[in-house]
């Protein structure tokens, strides 16, 4: 669900936040209804809450929004800003080019979690003569974002710690790989330690909370090998160019034929999922199986394909000479179907296309 646009990048929010800002607010209600001695009245509780929660939330955005604007400034696109169950992700469409960028970009997120910590801490000593509540308020969420500032520098790849480990590594052995290699198992094995402490909280001290370390641990060791296996695959396509992936147009539907001659004559006898539709050579758009498929049968010889194809402007689009974990960066931040990128020649004209499947090929010929 989209809440905001900022500076061109949209923050999105996953159902599974809510819980993370309903835990927070919980805590807030229960630790003022504690200090209070119970004499707290449910609507102070239920404001502190939600109030409570929200900024939680606002503290979330800050974090990942600094992750954002300063890669920005670096040249390197930004997707979106996606929150969710353990906290928030910057989809960013691309990799720092050297272990500075790298630094930078990780750091700013926890740093503006400690300062903004630090405000509402200061903000505290300010309010909590005034009002008591507003007082316990300003001191919940400040160490809450000292907290959470502090959490993300743990040195577990990917998170921000992970990265300025990663980046230290990379200066250290100018081999990002092995360098990522090195952080990601650090994120393993601090994964390994919460998911243990988590066990030991529950089954030894009787403490239900010890799930919740557990869920963590797991994540961040999930994580950790995940983010290695996508730098390894990045890593084999750094030095190969699109004309060693490109499927090249072989085949073209006319702009004029009706869409059921082209599901018998082309999508039936080549068992492919798309075509380009042009005439000479020359690609108008792309006619997709999933398309055709939504038109009854009957409506089929009315239609041309023209009418249904895709244009060329919806989907990327890369040069011949680009390198292979440019597409590989395009293909993994593609949400719609088919997941492939139009491939223009020296001349600007459309000559192939490289897909998920040419990507898998060249990954399985390449292992050989």
């Amino acid at each position: 669900m989209k809440i905001m646009k900022i500076k061109g990048i949209e923050v999105k929010l996953h159902v599974s936040t809510l819980v993370i800002i309903g835990m927070v607010g919980f805590s807030l209600g229960q630790w003022l209804f504690a200090l209070t001695g119970g004499s707290a009245g449910w609507g102070q509780l239920v404001f502190a809450g939600v109030v409570g929660g929200l900024v939680f939330l606002f503290s979330i955005v800050l974090h990942e929004l600094c992750h954002s604007l300063v890669a920005l400034k670096y040249g390197i696109e930004i997707d979106e800003i996606e929150l969710y169950l353990f906290g928030g992700v910057s989809k960013i469409k691309g990799e720092p080019t050297n272990p500075r960028q790298e630094s930078i970009i990780s750091v700013v997120g926890p740093l503006s979690s400690l300062a903004l910590g630090g405000l509402l801490l200061l903000a505290f000593f300010l309010v909590a003569p005034v009002s008591f509540i507003g007082g316990v308020m300003l001191d919940y969420l400040g160490w809450a974002n000292i907290f959470l500032g502090g959490f993300n520098l743990l040195p577990a790849f990917p998170m921000d710690g992970g990265r300025l480990l990663r980046a230290g590594l990379w200066k250290r052995r100018d081999d990002k790989l092995s360098a990522t290699k090195t952080a990601s198992r650090a994120g393993e094995i601090i994964g390994i330690i919460f998911v243990g402490l988590g066990f030991l909280e529950v089954f030894l001290v009787g403490i239900v909370g010890g799930i919740w370390l557990v869920l963590i641990g797991l994540f961040l060791r999930n994580s950790a090998a995940n983010a290695y296996e996508q730098a390894r695959i990045m890593n084999q396509f750094e030095g190969i160019s699109v004309g060693d992936l490109v499927n090249e147009f072989s085949t073209q539907i006319p702009p004029d034929m009706s869409i059921s001659e082209a599901f018998s004559g082309f999508f039936m006898r080549q068992k492919k999922q798309f075509f380009p539709v042009g005439t000479n050579g020359s690609i108008s758009g792309v006619l997709v199986l999933d398309d055709v498929k939504d038109i009854p049968p009957g409506q089929r010889q009315k239609k041309k394909a023209s009418d249904v194809m895709r244009t060329v402007d919806s989907f990327s689009t890369v040069s011949i000479d680009n390198s292979g974990d440019e597409v590989l960066t395009e293909l993994n931040h593609m949400d719609s179907k088919p997941r492939m990128v139009l491939v223009k020649g020296s001349g600007d004209d459309l000559v192939g296309y490289v897909g998920v499947a040419e990507m898998q090929f060249f990954m399985r010929v390449a292992s050989q």
